[in-house]
């Protein structure tokens, strides 16, 4: 009945129907003290750079349209791997210069490694199937859990 997406894409015709938002995903860009010393602006301060995202992600998504126009040009290089894990070993190595992905994300075990600035911030939704025709349940219950969300909101609940 309902999958989460992390975060409204439009191409996810299937999942049309989204909640009310239920968290906020802030993305950052990962790298050691060193190399993020006097990175301020995003994307245009890391020109040159070799980025790290997860196989799979969208880099307007993750590090915003003009991040996405970098790459496009040249003037950022993405490295792309299969996990976070994989990831952040390129980072410490110093295969990547930095990494996106959520500040979430864990870094314990990688030394060195160290968040720098918010790239994106992205709502996340519970997605919903445009299929509703074939579910009569489905409008009554979707309508009943927003209202629990936005209650839990208004109430302090993350």
């Amino acid at each position: 009945m309902a999958i989460f997406p992390q975060y409204d894409v439009k191409e996810r015709t299937e999942l049309r129907d989204l909640s009310v938002p239920i968290l906020q995903g802030r993305v950052v860009v990962f790298g050691t003290a060193e190399s993020l010393k006097g990175k301020h602006k995003w994307p245009d301060g890391f020109y040159g750079s070799r980025v790290g995202l997860n196989t799979g992600f969208d880099p307007a998504v993750l590090g915003g349209v003009l991040f996405a126009e970098a790459i496009k040009s040249g003037r950022i290089r993405l490295r792309e791997a299969n996990s976070s894990a994989r990831n952040l070993r390129k980072l410490v190595r110093g295969r990547i210069d930095f990494y996106l992905n959520d500040r979430m994300t864990g870094v314990e075990g990688y030394p060195g490694v160290v968040l720098g600035q918010v790239t994106t911030v992205n709502e996340g939704h519970i997605g919903y199937t445009t299929l509703q025709s074939k579910f009569a349940h489905l409008v009554p219950f979707v309508t009943a859990l927003d209202s629990v969300i936005v209650e839990l909101r208004q109430s302090g609940g993350n």
